[in-house]
């Protein structure tokens, strides 16, 4: 899982800038109620293209995963295992799996997706909380 370069950015289709700006807007504070409707809007047909970068999807999963309610939570979930298939050490994936899990209680997928993030990368920002959560 890499950051969006910009020359990268450049090199994707109209659609897909549109929507990736318009997801980082969304998470914006100064993003209008309702822009998360339109941002779901757009991605919608994005999720059968090849091309989508794993960044965005688990950019996407990480704002899913931020919305209330249990639909939200099962889109996240859905990207997150998606951005791994495409790229199996995307250990951000494996850190929004281990978020969700202990959001939804899940002692099995909190230890599984934290252990494999840590193993991943041992220094992201949410290593600190996998070494609390297991304990190490």
């Amino acid at each position: 899982y890499s950051k969006r370069p910009t020359a990268y950015c450049k090199s994707l289709g109209k659609d897909l800038q549109y929507a990736v700006g318009l997801l980082e807007y969304s998470q914006s504070s100064i993003a209008p109620d309702g822009s998360w409707n339109q941002v779901q809007t757009m991605f919608e047909p994005l999720f059968d293209r090849d091309d989508l970068p794993v960044w965005v999807l688990v950019s996407y999963a990480d704002v899913c995963a931020r919305q209330p309610g249990d639909e939200y939570w099962q889109q996240a979930h859905q990207c997150y295992e998606t951005a791994i298939a495409k790229e199996p050490d995307c250990a951000e994936a494996y850190y929004g799996l281990a978020r969700l899990a202990v959001v939804k209680g899940d002692e099995d997928g909190i230890a599984k997706n934290f252990r494999r993030g840590l193993r991943l990368a041992p220094f992201h920002p949410d290593a600190a909380d996998g070494r609390k959560m297991l304990g190490c």
